[in-house]
């Protein structure tokens, strides 16, 4: 995982543990294994905290940061 260090590997590796399934494909009742931790804020805005991730599958992350980035124009 690059740029990430120790500390934050770690709190990835305890979302995707508490969490196994994506988050956005649960609220559409779909069981799909996440496999990304999200920065719900980004990091500019927020920080690596536990609170501030959440468990994604590739294609719901894919979505999200084309969306994102769509917005911000």
């Amino acid at each position: 995982m690059r740029g990430y260090n120790k500390r934050e590997r770690h709190i990835r590796n305890a979302v995707l543990t508490a969490e196994l399934l994506c988050l956005h494909c649960s609220g559409r009742g779909e069981g799909t294994l996440a496999d990304m931790v999200d920065h719900i804020l980004f990091l500019a805005e927020g920080n690596h905290r536990i609170g501030n991730q959440q468990p994604l599958c590739s294609r719901c992350h894919a979505i999200k940061t084309a969306a994102v980035r769509t917005a911000k124009g």
